[in-house]
């Protein structure tokens, strides 16, 4: 997966948020970047979304997510390396919501077997 700076995914996000049709622009940016897309999907799942009752992870916002998916990777690179996360409350938060962060993962994703 490639890299992401912050600044694009948190434009992306509000880019999301501010469409009326997510779901086109969510099936247009898989098409034309999917790492872009699927980088995407794990920062939204780490940081929720109530609009959507996305769970997500207590504490992680667009910044920490972004940050997050740039070291780790995906939602479950995160909950394997605990132990690498040096902000004890954000560790914490993780570890005790780890079930909400997978469940939030497959809530992002579009369904795609229609």
């Amino acid at each position: 997966m490639m890299p992401l700076s912050t600044a694009a995914l948190i434009s992306g996000m509000l880019t999301l948020v501010a469409t009326p049709p997510n779901l086109v622009v969510h099936a247009e940016l898989r098409r034309a970047d999917p790492a872009g897309y699927t980088a995407l999907l794990e920062v939204l799942a780490l940081m929720g979304d109530s609009v959507d009752n996305v769970p997500g992870v207590p504490g992680v916002g667009p910044k920490t997510a972004a940050d997050l998916v740039n070291q780790f990777g995906t939602v479950e690179g995160v909950l394997a390396n605990l132990d690498q996360i040096k902000r004890p409350k954000l560790r914490e938060n993780l570890e005790i919501h780890a079930e909400a962060a997978r469940l939030s993962r497959v809530l992002v994703d579009l369904k795609r077997d229609m």
